[in-house]
């Protein structure tokens, strides 16, 4: 009794001086993954093969642990970050969970597996049990209180987490060919007429038209800033819009081979990706297939929870500014849930208080990506040299009554609110002006040519936004791919 008083004692002290929400989720995923363990092995009438069986298993048990702790959950992009590093990388990365630490949580929970299997005495089980539940508390409660864990169930559906990394390995292996041609009656078709200039791309993320246009209406609009209205995203969700808005596509049809970096690159163009956004994952893979065609690219996140600020990638474009004939993409985190996250750890704020709420949060981030893009403008304008910028969102959100009140337009809450985004041309050389045609961003390939000067013979110049007579079908999709006539 005595041992079991002092157990609840210190798990008690554990409890009020941690994350109880981490703490609750770490216990129930100890709990869980011990009881299935013990299960499995009291199954194996062999000594040695359940003692390796334990082993093995603790030795997983407690590097998922270090893993839940320090990012929040295992996942596909955390796979790839170790496997995609060289030999040396990936050591550095592994060998920091290879401690005393690590090396008693391992021992320790081993040994308590093999007892729990052993005895048969209720009393001495529940003792044991209590003392698995302790392996989480250790490392949860230096978390921080910011960060919220994954609830995830027993080790074994971890298996689910691997089959789907190797299927998007299988994705992010898939061919893909540079078919744009350009007609040989003019030899200068290929090639970018405007060679003097740099071109920089801002996708943004979760931006709604109002919000962003209301606070852009507070301020000073610059001159060489033309305002597009009435845009519209392919969809309401990442995985499905961005890759529509890279290539030329036809309803639920995309055709990876004909995509906007290929043209910069055959076009001469230097091509350069720069995101804040994940590289591998479900969301993610769809798009980085396409941004890993640049001549060069950099992503700075595995982790969306992780993410920092969006303005790291103005560093990534001044110190890759060498003379002109570039193309720079910056994909930008944008105002990605948790809103409240991304106003943290904003560089500017229109709401200052130390608590706010979402709808102020929300603002903080989009305030932010305006003054992102006009520190874009101002890199350019520092070096004295022409460009050309143009920045829209992936897609909008929908609002609801429910914190955080604003939502991806998925499934039953699909709503074309939450494909109409804010989009804006920048231009060194001219005026600005307000542009209320409807634009359609899914054939975003068509402008894309006709802004770096150059006329392949996929082009149709009446899908291009600087076409006065713009024709384009009026639809969007949803998440399903369904479409939804406008």
């Amino acid at each position: 009794m005595p041992l079991l008083y002092h157990l609840l004692t210190f798990t008690l002290y554990i409890l009020v001086y941690s994350n109880s929400y981490n703490l609750v989720l770490s216990s129930y995923n100890s709990l869980t993954t011990t009881i299935t363990l013990s299960l499995i092995s009291s199954i194996l009438i062999n000594r040695v093969y359940k003692i390796a069986f334990v082993a093995l298993f603790s030795f997983i048990y407690i590097i998922l642990l270090h893993v839940h702790s320090s990012y929040g959950g295992l996942t596909e992009s955390l796979i790839s970050a170790v496997t995609d590093s060289n030999i040396n990388e990936s050591y550095d990365y592994i060998k920091n969970y290879f401690n005393f630490t690590f090396i008693l949580l391992t021992l320790l929970h081993s040994f308590l597996l093999f007892k729990l299997t052993k005895y048969k005495h209720i009393k001495t089980k529940v003792i044991i049990i209590i003392f698995t539940l302790l392996l989480p508390m250790i490392t949860v409660k230096n978390i921080d209180n910011h960060t919220k864990l994954n609830l995830t169930f027993p080790i074994y559906n971890y298996i689910n987490i691997v089959v789907n990394y190797l299927d998007l390995k299988q994705i992010e292996r898939r061919e893909i060919s540079n078919d744009w041609e350009f007609s040989n009656s003019n030899s200068n078709s290929n090639s970018n007429s405007n060679s003097n200039i740099n071109y920089l791309i801002i996708i943004g993320e979760s931006a709604r038209k109002e919000n962003f246009y209301s606070i852009l209406e507070g301020m000073n609009i610059r001159e060489s800033w033309s305002i597009i209205k009435n845009a519209y995203s392919p969809s309401t969700q990442t995985r499905v819009s961005v890759p529509r808005i890279l290539t030329i596509n036809s309803y639920q049809d995309i055709n990876l081979n004909l995509n906007i970096i290929d043209l910069a690159n055959k076009s001469g163009l230097n091509t350069f990706w720069f995101s804040n956004q994940g590289k591998f994952g479900e969301h993610d893979t769809p798009i980085s297939i396409i941004a890993n065609r640049s001549n060069k690219k950099i992503y700075h996140n595995y982790n969306y929870k992780n993410a920092n600020n969006d303005f790291l990638l103005l560093d990534d474009l001044e110190k890759n500014l060498n003379g002109t004939n570039n193309l720079f993409i910056l994909h930008t985190i944008g105002s990605h849930n948790d809103f409240c996250t991304r106003s943290k750890n904003s560089n500017f704020k229109l709401y200052t208080e130390e608590h706010l709420d979402y709808k102020k949060c929300y603002d903080n981030s989009i305030f932010n990506t305006i003054k992102l893009i006009e520190s874009a403008e101002d890199i350019f304008k520092r070096a004295s040299i022409e460009y050309k910028i143009i920045y829209f969102s992936d897609h909008g959100l929908i609002t609801t009554n429910k914190s955080p009140y604003k939502a991806h337009g998925l499934g039953k809450n699909f709503s074309v609110e939450a494909t109409n985004i804010p989009m804006i041309l920048i231009n060194s050389e001219k005026k600005h002006k307000t542009k209320t045609e409807t634009y359609f961003l899914r054939d975003f390939p068509h402008t894309f040519a006709q802004w770096i000067g150059v006329n392949p013979i996929q082009l149709n110049i009446e899908k291009s936004i600087f076409n006065s007579n713009i024709n384009q079908p009026r639809y969007v999709l949803d998440n399903d791919l369904n479409i939804h006539s406008i």
